[in-house]
């Protein structure tokens, strides 16, 4: 009966590690398709504006 407890007790325990292992990894993905998302809409924006940083003009050759 001992063992039968301590085995319905390591089930549970590895259960219960497995879930953990199994949320953490469902988070760092979540968190990288978040972080893919917010790139590809920073990289959309990016592309829509003529940004030119500021600064001393090109000079004009053959002058």
């Amino acid at each position: 009966m001992a063992i039968q407890e301590v085995k319905t007790k390591l089930n549970d325990l590895y259960h219960g590690v497995r879930l953990a292992e199994i949320l953490e990894a469902v988070y760092e993905q979540g968190m990288k398709e978040g972080r893919k998302q917010i790139i590809d809409k920073i990289e959309g924006i990016n592309k829509g504006v003529n940004y030119l940083p500021p600064g001393k003009p090109r000079s004009k050759k053959g002058k």
